[in-house]
């Protein structure tokens, strides 16, 4: 009997002291697990980030690591070269638990001696458990900032972001409570969100919102008032046909300038829907390429606006021909551009509308030539679906709106009904319709 609770007490010492080593031995491993897949996974995006284990000291109880994330061509835009992080990691038994900190940092450091007397607001923690999702948890403390030019506070705020050991699926959850500057800026409670799954180095599908309760802004001595603002962006892949849709929602609650409403209850939402995900991605990887090329020029010649212009039109004409190449996968069967929902609330009125505008067959550049000798022949490329109804003070009696501007049209763009001015028109059967009035297209 005793020699069998000897053996009990025995195993519970070795599970005590075994299960703390074995997490640190698991996070060692997936620390250097999740760095070759960042850095595999921004070379192949082309973006130039890479992450790197400077020191890793693991014991018994605890480890000492030090890493440090290079951000590529977005030092240029940040002004940093690096960012290092010395976690200090305590082995449990579920896990492991670390504290990052940011103090090797010179840019950080320099910071707070300049704007926070020293003051470090900013804690990161960090889970990683045995099994499942690795959580980082960001803390911003309230702080009063000092330039010699104003007193601002920044109020509370924190990030919390879950991601899977495979880096295949990132969520993340931001709020703040926002700041406030005497005399010329107040924000309030802001929260950012995104739920995230990777495809390729390029492409994520998943869905991002951005939510603002109120932003008072002073400028050129008027106060400026913005409230209820929301963003939200959706990225939708769709495997079995290799298409990818997008979509981008905006809503404000209010807008006023001295006291007086200019606009509220306002919401449109945009997609581009069924693109070719293959070019899609090229098109991504085009772009990319071109804003890390400007940046470069940028942080290297110090161009100014102007230089800054004919640079890009120097690259969008260099790259002219992959545009276009890239642009042409897009141009598939199905490819849709659709406004919905749109409504605002103005002095004058109520505004709603929505359109639809969709490729009836594959098509190349090459193919809209045609279109521009016979315009009826646009009919056999794309169907539509487009309304809109506006104040009548909006519209008033402009010709170009309410009266035909073409030789085939029987009405104008809008028709008076009542108090407001409406628009419809549509495709059916290869003919196009305007207000109910056929346009002859020839």
């Amino acid at each position: 009997m005793k020699k069998g609770i000897g053996i009990i007490v025995l195993l519970a010492a070795l599970v005590g002291f075994g299960l703390p080593y074995l997490n640190g031995m698991v996070l060692e491993k997936a620390l250097f697990q999740v760095k070759d897949r960042i850095n595999q996974r921004y070379e192949e995006s082309g973006s130039g980030i890479r992450m790197a284990i400077v020191s890793y000291d693991r014991g018994m109880w605890s480890s000492v690591i030090e890493w440090r994330l290079d951000p590529g061509s977005l030092s240029k835009w940040f002004k940093i070269d690096s960012v290092i992080g010395v976690e200090t990691a305590t082995h449990g038994y579920k896990g492991v638990i670390s504290t990052t900190c940011l103090e090797k940092n010179k840019w950080f450091t320099d910071f707070l001696e300049r704007h926070l007397n020293g003051k470090n607001p900013v804690s990161v923690n960090t889970v990683y458990p045995l099994k499942g999702d690795i959580v980082s948890t960001v803390t911003i403390e309230r702080f009063l900032g000092d330039d010699g030019h104003f007193l601002g506070e920044v109020k509370p705020g924190q990030w919390v972001l879950t991601l899977d050991k495979e880096l295949k699926h990132i969520e993340s959850d931001f709020t703040w409570d926002g700041l406030y500057v005497p005399v010329m800026v107040k924000i309030g409670n802001v929260r950012m969100r995104s739920d995230l799954k990777n495809v390729t180095p390029l492409l994520w599908d998943g869905q991002s919102s951005f939510f603002l309760d109120f932003l008072r802004l002073r400028q050129d001595d008027t106060w400026i008032v913005l409230k209820n603002m929301e963003l939200k962006n959706r990225v939708d892949y769709d495997g079995e046909r290799d298409r990818v849709s997008l979509g981008m929602g905006v809503g404000v609650g209010g807008l006023s300038r001295k006291g007086e409403k200019e606009l509220e209850d306002a919401y449109l939402h945009m997609g581009i829907n069924r693109l070719d995900a293959r070019g899609y991605e090229q098109m991504l990887k085009i772009y990319t390429a071109m804003a890390n090329d400007l940046l470069t020029a940028v942080e290297t010649n110090g161009l100014d606006e102007e230089q800054t212009e004919a640079f890009i039109k120097n690259q969008m004409a260099a790259q002219g021909f992959n545009i276009m190449a890239a642009a042409e996968t897009l141009l598939k069967k199905d490819l849709e551009i659709k406004i919905s929902d749109l409504t605002a609330r103005l002095p004058d009125g109520q505004i709603e509308g929505g359109l639809t505008l969709a490729l009836k067959k594959d098509m190349h550049l090459a193919g809209f030539i045609p279109v521009m000798m016979q315009p009826g022949r646009v009919l056999d490329i794309f169907s539509l679906e487009s309304n809109l109804k506006v104040p009548g003070r909006l519209i008033g009696q402009n010709p170009y709106l309410t009266r035909p501007i073409y030789p085939g049209m029987q009405t104008g763009l809008f028709v008076k009904s009542g108090e407001v001015f409406i628009h419809h028109a549509h495709t059916r059967d290869n003919r196009l319709f305007i207000n109910q009035k056929e346009v002859v297209l020839e």
